[in-house]
């Protein structure tokens, strides 16, 4: 019966995150807050621990409080998207908190606490995720220090950036919001290895590929050292060559939401990058 309970419940919030569209922005969430009533668990929290670093809010919709992931260094979640569900039942609290991501999802059922100001998950093997609720004046602050980028839109209404690769090489990004890997073609790939911007040290465990300049195959994964998009410089970016690639370089959600908290303004034709404390450095 618990078995039952919990696949029904992976089912129904699968079929709430795909639903939803990332309906939860920072913004949306805050004036809800604002406009009405917030009730004592909503806010924002921040777990900071086994080197991950995100900030989620708990926000109470219908009969629970979903969990809206915010900022962070967790690969392939993008600011709004749901991490989980948390739902009062005898006076105790239980969450649906994906531990995977939304094309992978690992998602299980979990006692929750709130204890001074904290939001503990007790895990099945004994050990605990601590969220600390921080003030609403710290993600205004992190929002106020926003990188904002102009984007352009070609002929086919994809979205493009200028940038600066290896401080050197003048080149256009292709913005793409659900590419989560950054991808680079083979021309461009190739024009960074003649440039000698392409050190041994800079080459990943890929598969071989054929760069077609005489030289013996390389791996089609290497590390670009730097992409600098108007004042924000991402660094020690994992690239894929990619063949027929309709553009030099496709900047991935991962190296993104290294750099922060993004919003994609296509009415103004804008990309916001929040400041994150991590850094712009990838692991």
């Amino acid at each position: 019966m618990k078995k039952l309970i919990l696949l029904v419940s992976i089912f129904l919030y699968l079929n709430d995150v795909f639903a939803q569209d990332q309906q939860w922005t920072l913004d949306k969430i805050q004036n809800k807050w604002t406009k009405g009533v917030k009730r004592v668990h909503e806010g924002f929290y921040e777990l900071n621990a086994n080197n991950r670093n995100y900030t989620i809010a708990l926000v109470f919709s219908v009969d629970h409080f979903e969990v809206v992931y915010i900022s962070g260094n967790l690969e392939y979640w993008s600011p709004g998207m749901s991490k989980g569900k948390v739902f009062e039942s005898d006076n105790k609290y239980v969450t649906t908190w994906n531990f995977g991501n939304l094309n992978h999802p690992s998602i299980a059922k979990h006692e929750v606490k709130f204890i001074d100001n904290k939001f503990i998950i007790s895990l099945e093997d004994g050990q605990t995720n601590i969220f600390t609720k921080i003030g609403d004046d710290d993600i205004k602050t992190k929002k106020s220090s926003a990188t904002i980028i102009q984007m352009v839109a070609d002929a086919n209404g994809i979205y493009q950036i200028p940038a600066l690769v290896n401080a050197t090489t003048k080149t256009v990004l292709n913005m793409e919001t659900g590419l989560p890997e950054t991808e680079i073609s083979p021309e461009f790939a190739l024009s960074l290895l003649k440039g000698k911007q392409i050190t041994d040290a800079d080459w990943l465990k890929g598969s071989p590929f054929n760069f077609g300049d005489g030289s013996a195959p390389k791996s089609n994964r290497f590390l670009i050292h730097s992409v600098k998009i108007g004042t924000l410089e991402l660094r020690n970016i994992e690239a894929t060559v990619t063949p027929n690639l309709q553009a030099p370089l496709v900047i991935g959600q991962n190296a993104l939401l290294k750099s922060g908290l993004i919003q994609f303004d296509f009415n103004n034709k804008q990309l916001k990058i929040v400041s994150n404390a991590n850094g712009t450095d990838n692991p």
